[in-house]
């Protein structure tokens, strides 16, 4: 499967991978191994369908789909392909080092053990990043064991560089400088609820809340100061606006909830409802259940609509397409970032 999100980045990688095999100078190579070839090479991302990411504690598996690459241990949602293309960007421009060693003993010391061969699980430094490419048929294009960091040949200084191997291969090698690699699947995730920019885009929220009184702030245009809808003479602290604002505009989700979860184990019995309106007609609704588990997480769901005389089919198809990705999804954020705009209502009042 070759899908249209990785063809520029696979042309980028073949194009780093020849200009890197004529630069290697002959003297610097060796007889045998890896040494001074690519950590990654373009060829290996061409047919990408999956890549698999294993610590031995959080496997991350990412899948590529006609609709783009999704995560599959959160439930199949989209994810970061940005994240992705840069990942794989930077191990084509890391170089494989020196030779280490060739004595299978000694991989463990290194951190350099898959998870298969880590046989002691109370001995989490002996297991490395394990990461695979797969294709469409699940045939594998690629693996790397991806190391402890060497360390530093004095206090103070940075590590000098992270021990890597390629299972199948009896050696370990050195690349000079550390590739770090998200573990959680959660953290592949794209992660943006509504993209907008609260300055210049949104026209107004509202918010409801059980037991209170539900209220609307709204301006004219993008220069305007905050009003309250509906008394247009009460002045507003222009910070606590802005700041209300901002927690709606900079707004994104930690991690899918699980489907079979109910709507208790979600706090979602009662839930405040977030009205918002951008300038191009665009409407969101967000509805935030209750603080719920020990990392204090609010389940929220969140939708789109346009004004039904919005003739922009632009806009129209954007919001068909944010609907299709989160339609029938739960997901949960931070309490603290919810804090930021579900207040009450004489947080807006100056202080005297």
């Amino acid at each position: 499967m070759k899908l249209k999100i990785l063809g520029v980045v696979t042309v980028v990688l073949l194009v780093i991978a020849l200009v890197g095999g004529l630069l290697t100078r002959r003297e610097e190579a060796v007889p045998e191994g890896m040494v001074g070839q690519p950590l990654l090479q373009g060829q290996h991302v061409g047919g990408a369908a999956e890549i698999r990411i294993d610590d031995g504690k959080s496997p991350v598996t990412l899948k590529a789909t006609t609709d783009g690459w999704v995560v599959v241990e959160q439930y199949d949602f989209s994810a970061n392909t940005a994240m992705i293309n840069r990942l794989l960007l930077r191990m084509t421009e890391k170089t494989v080092g020196r030779f280490i060693t060739s004595d299978p003993k000694v991989y463990a010391q290194l951190g350099l053990l898959t998870t298969a061969e880590n046989h002691d699980s109370a001995q989490e430094k002996i297991t490395g990043i394990e990461f695979t490419v797969l294709d469409d048929t699940q045939h594998e294009l690629y693996r790397v064991v991806l190391g402890n960091e060497r360390e530093a040949p004095q206090p103070g200084m940075r590590a000098a560089g992270m021990y890597v191997r390629f299972p199948g291969e009896d050696a370990a090698y050195l690349i000079a400088s550390l590739l770090r690699v998200n573990v959680k699947p959660r953290d592949w995730l794209d992660p943006v609820l509504i993209d907008f920019d609260e300055k210049i885009e949104l026209q107004r929220f509202r918010i409801a809340r059980a037991g209170k009184k539900p209220y609307t702030i709204e301006r004219e245009d993008a220069e305007a100061k905050w009003k309250m809808a509906g008394d247009e003479n009460r002045n507003l602290a222009d910070r606590a606006s802005r700041e209300a604002a901002r927690g709606l505009g900079d707004l994104v989700m930690v991690n899918v909830a699980d489907p079979e979860l109910s709507q208790a184990d979600m706090g979602r019995d009662k839930v405040a409802v977030v009205e918002m309106t951008l300038f191009d007609q665009r409407n969101y609704t967000l509805t935030v259940g209750e603080e719920v588990g020990l990392e204090e997480y609010r389940y929220v769901t969140v939708s789109a609509s346009v004004d039904p005389d919005l003739e922009d089919e632009t806009v129209r198809k954007e919001v068909e397409a944010f609907n299709k990705k989160f339609e029938g999804r739960v997901f949960g954020i931070y309490d603290w970032a919810v804090e930021r705009f579900i207040v009450d209502q004489d947080h807006f009042d100056p202080k005297s």
